[in-house]
């Protein structure tokens, strides 16, 4: 069926704008392609153990630095807090949203046991780095309180990695009447990793080119969405997690008008009803998509996590 009204009228979520840089070595190969001295190449689809990777990343982040204490803290922009991304060594990718003006904001990151450094950069609606986390480590955070509201951008670059490696942003808003804690991610991950679902993925990848983990806290009925996304052609599966409060998580696929739409045709969703579900769809060349999730159901009235991951399943 189409969509013809945006979906913006029944989602709560953030819309994202995702720019990818090239390595050197990527940008050495296409120089060489273009004067015709490229060997001949045969690629290899390589497969991952993407939950072990999502474990991992999940395990550093709930022992940084900055997750000791988020009583005061909750996602930052209407249930949405947590994106993920596969990035090649010298990659970055970043999320375009809004910010207000004097409120207090605390964004951290972690990788899997192949990212050896990460950065994070806020950088201005005009392209003015405004700040960057100043260590040299796989753990960086940055706070900071807008002096004026209005649209900037969070960019995550893997600086040093053991080839390419699965990284994770977390990015929370102050907020005295919320406590924000790492178990419900924690407890979503694990209802999902050791499931039939994610046997059954074996032989997946992270999706490329693109944000392929967003999440946050939503209480039931809410739902929130990843757009703009462009991974590539081929089949795909988009992958569920609910915290233990939530038990019943519902996936949707859209294929989008057009660039920035958030309208569209739904293409795919799931119908089973558990805290754990997944989708499968083709996505074809020259389409973007909105995948989205939604908390359909809970135990009670507190807002549980819920997360969906993007992977590229074997050709």
């Amino acid at each position: 069926p189409e969509v013809l009204e945006p979906l913006l009228n029944e989602m709560k979520g953030i819309g994202l704008r995702a720019e990818r840089q090239l390595s050197t070595l990527a940008i050495v190969v296409y120089v060489l392609i273009v004067l015709g001295l490229a060997p001949t190449l045969t690629v290899t689809w390589a497969q991952e153990p993407v939950f072990d990777y999502l474990g991992q990343a999940v395990d550093k982040l709930t022992v940084h630095p900055s997750a000791s204490n988020l009583n005061d803290y909750d996602c930052f922009s209407n249930g949405s807090c947590i994106f993920g991304v596969s990035l090649e060594m010298g990659e970055y990718h970043e999320i375009t949203a809004y910010f207000d003006e004097g409120a207090n904001y605390l964004v951290f990151g972690a990788g899997d046991d192949r990212i050896l450094e990460l950065d994070l950069k806020l950088i201005s609606s005009t392209g003015l780095l405004q700040l960057q986390d100043g260590s040299n480590d796989a753990f960086p955070a940055l706070q900071f309180s807008p002096g004026t509201s209005g649209e900037m951008r969070l960019r995550i670059t893997n600086i040093e990695s053991l080839g390419a490696g699965f990284s994770v942003m977390l990015i929370l808003e102050e907020n005295d009447a919320a406590s924000f804690s790492l178990n419900q991610l924690r407890e979503a991950f694990d209802n999902v990793a050791g499931t039939s679902t994610a046997g059954s993925l074996i032989a997946s990848r992270f999706a490329r080119e693109t944000f392929c983990l967003f999440g946050g806290r939503l209480r039931e009925g809410q739902s929130n969405y990843l757009y703009n996304t462009k991974p590539g052609a081929g089949n795909f599966a988009l992958v569920g997690a609910g915290s233990n409060n939530v038990t019943d998580v519902d996936l949707f696929v859209y294929r989008q008008r057009g660039i920035d739409s958030t309208s569209g045709r739904l293409i795919a969703r799931d119908a089973e009803s558990n805290n754990h579900p997944s989708s499968l769809f083709t996505v074809e060349p020259g389409y973007y998509y909105l995948v989205r999730h939604k908390n359909h159901t809970s135990r009670d009235d507190e807002p549980g996590f819920v997360f969906s991951v993007l992977l590229q399943n074997s050709p």
